[in-house]
């Protein structure tokens, strides 16, 4: 009598995570670019796992600057401004999420010289003698334009019935004044706003 001998063989399959310290690293970390010209971001990560990755610009999501389309992201890990605008400057950050941990590193986007220009001014006013008048322009640049004020062709100095100032608002614009009080008859003239690089 014989006896038929079988054999039944199993295979298991074990999948093994490993979790490894997340390391985020923006190349490059400094670049000027000149308004006109494309920019491009690499954000290299490594550890495990990867959830996910985000871009920020100033602290704020990358996507509250851009709604337009203005920047492409290549890949989820390159970012890309193929026209350089002026509020495009700034610093850029490439973040880096699993379920235990982030990590993050920065960039800075400079600008490159950029030619004044003028983006607001005053319009013609007729005033009487004692009263009182305020002319204002703004201008952008890089680095930010010097603004002087003329009068038929004479530069207006800081003066007891003359105040000239200017200051930076906070989107980098130059806003420069010149405040008149107690006019005179002699005032009147044709008013130059020249603005030039520092």
């Amino acid at each position: 009598m014989s006896q038929r001998l079988s054999w039944k063989t199993s295979t298991s399959l074990f999948t093994t995570f490993i979790n490894a310290p997340l390391s985020v690293y923006v190349t490059p970390q400094r670049q000027i670019v000149d308004v006109g010209r494309s920019a491009t971001f690499n954000c290299t990560v490594s550890g495990r796992p990867i959830r996910s990755l985000n871009w920020v610009k100033d602290q704020r999501p990358i996507e509250d600057f851009y709604g337009g389309g203005r920047v492409v992201l290549l890949a989820r890990d390159v970012l890309h401004i193929p026209v350089v605008q002026r509020e495009d400057k700034g610093m850029y950050q490439c973040f880096a999420f699993n379920d235990f941990e982030s990590a993050q590193s920065t960039a800075e986007l400079k600008l490159g010289d950029v030619a004044p220009v003028l983006l607001a001014t005053f319009s013609e006013e007729a005033v009487r003698p004692g009263s009182s008048v305020s002319l204002r322009c703004s201008a952008s640049g890089n680095p930010l334009p010097q603004v002087t004020w003329f009068l038929d062709d004479v530069s207006i100095p800081d003066a007891i019935r003359f105040r000239v100032g200017d200051y930076v608002t906070s989107d980098g614009h130059v806003m420069s004044y010149v405040n008149v009080t107690d006019i005179h008859v002699e005032d009147g003239g044709s008013i130059l706003v020249q603005q030039k690089m520092q």
